[in-house]
């Protein structure tokens, strides 16, 4: 993979699934550090202030993370990369977006120009555009850009998790109790960046449980097609920077062997 490329990537994945677990961090800090403050006023006024600071919370927990992967999203300068699709590009790609089945969710397609990396994701300000790269759709057969697409359209037609929001407010609820327990308010960053790590340990899990609802949703329209195999060789173009063990927990869901991940690595290797 280009070092551009890679750079490109790693980046992004900073700025949209990284970088808003830190950022969160910081402004949810903001309230708990006004109520630790706050310590010395009487029981009533304490008690109504923490319940004000209580809802500012929960709404920055709820809704924060949307609107800074948001933020995210812009600072990655994806959209200053988008080319036009037509010709041959605009006509793969218009098969490969056939519905299938009830996953006939409506995308808005747009190419990016992101060097030879792989890319493919459903995002942006209105939530139902197609990003995909021109290495993915000039690279990767029809059959098998069906199958990743389907994939991103089971993310968007499956019901709504709650699990994800429990947890979010149950990491970040252990602030609470900090901002009483340590001793010094220059204290509660460290108990905030602690958090931070550790909301950083259970996401990824999340998102492995995510993807495998998504997969299990999909497999059921494309059946005739070798869906592992299109999620495997998808994967193994992100060697550069890294299959991570949840990865390979994906693939392995899918029933795919070691030896078999392996092999599908080869022939992209062979392919590129």
């Amino acid at each position: 993979m280009q070092a551009e490329s890679a750079r490109f990537l790693k980046r992004y994945l900073a700025l949209v699934l990284y970088g808003p677990t830190y950022a969160q961090a910081i402004i949810i800090y903001i309230p708990i550090c006004v109520l630790h403050g706050l310590q010395h006023l009487e029981v009533g006024a304490l008690s109504a202030c923490a319940v004000g600071l209580f809802i500012v919370w929960l709404y920055l927990v709820l809704a924060g993370e949307g609107w800074l992967a948001m933020l995210g999203f812009r600072l990655t300068g994806l959209r200053q990369r988008e080319v036009p699709l037509a010709g041959a590009d605009s006509l793969k790609l218009a098969e490969a977006m056939q519905p299938i089945g009830a996953l006939n969710v409506a995308l808005s397609p747009a190419l990016v120009n992101i060097g030879a990396a792989p890319f493919i994701w459903i995002g942006g300000p209105k939530r139902n555009s197609l990003w995909i790269s021109t290495h993915t759709l000039r690279s990767t057969p029809t059959d098998e850009l069906r199958c990743l697409i389907a994939h991103e359209r089971a993310r968007m037609a499956m019901p709504e998790d709650h699990l994800p929001k429990l947890c979010v407010i149950a990491v970040w609820g252990v602030a609470w109790p900090i901002c009483f327990i340590l001793p010094h308010v220059a204290l509660l960053p460290l108990g905030i960046l602690a958090l931070a790590l550790l909301w950083r340990l259970i996401w990824p899990w999340l998102g492995l449980r995510h993807r495998l609802r998504a997969d299990r949703l999909a497999l059921k329209y494309v059946e005739d097609l070798d869906y592992p195999g299109a999620v495997a060789k998808y994967a193994a173009q992100f060697a550069g920077l890294g299959i991570t063990p949840l990865i390979h927990r994906r693939l392995h869901a899918l029933g795919l062997s070691a030896d078999a991940i392996r092999a599908y690595a080869a022939e992209v290797d062979r392919q590129l």
